[in-house]
């Protein structure tokens, strides 16, 4: 179901639709530095193409609901499409309050579910699509030095210093914390939310 899409962007998304389920047409939905030993960061990281790995560590979920539409913005005003099959597999890219941005292997399209419409698969996925770096997340460090943990708390150990203008992939969040991947030391690790500024893909 396609919500008031412009018309380019229609065409588009009736292309991809009309192979894989029916589609239906609709109006838009409802008007600190550490002692310890850390290795310290001296690369722009985000630079570093790794986006098969990136697509592994992403977070596979499931949808849950029936029906389940997607927006192309994390607003229930938005233009939106659909709906997702149930059971169906997808990827987790991004978190704005209520909403989880998420890309669609069967259609090869981003966009925004409400988070109680999805859960994280209870299998891993055996076989992983790409997800393209053009609808990967970063985060940018716009402090002068920024710690990069184990785990998101200001407890764990430090991993990384990070500097500021240094970017890396993000690929979850929790509770005011970045995970981000570190390529260089093939892991990956936890950022302060305040000494980041999230850049979203497209």
């Amino acid at each position: 179901m396609i919500g008031n899409l412009p018309t380019a962007m229609f065409c588009l998304l009736l292309f991809s639709l009309t192979a894989t389920v029916p589609y239906t047409y609709a109006a838009s939905a409802e008007g600190t530095t550490n002692r310890e030993s850390v290795q310290i960061s001296s690369e722009n990281s985000a630079s570093v193409e790794a986006t098969d790995s990136i697509s592994n560590l992403l977070t596979t979920l499931e949808v849950a609901a029936d029906p389940c539409y997607v927006f192309i913005n994390p607003k229930t005003t938005s233009q939106y499409f659909g709906p997702l099959l149930k059971g169906e597999k997808i990827k987790w890219l991004d978190a704005d309050g209520d909403w989880t941005r998420v890309w669609i292997p069967r259609l090869r399209i981003s966009g925004w579910v409400k988070n109680a419409q999805v859960k994280e698969a209870s299998e891993p996925d055996s076989n992983p699509a790409r997800v393209p770096e053009r609808v990967l997340s970063r985060v940018s460090v716009i402090t002068k030095r920024a710690n990069i943990r184990e785990d998101a708390t200001s407890q764990s150990p430090v991993i990384l210093v990070a500097h500021k203008n240094e970017e890396f992939w993000l690929v979850n969040e929790e509770k005011g914390w970045y995970q981000v991947w570190l390529p260089v030391q093939k892991r990956k690790g936890w950022i302060f939310g305040s000494t980041v500024t999230k850049r979203s893909a497209e």
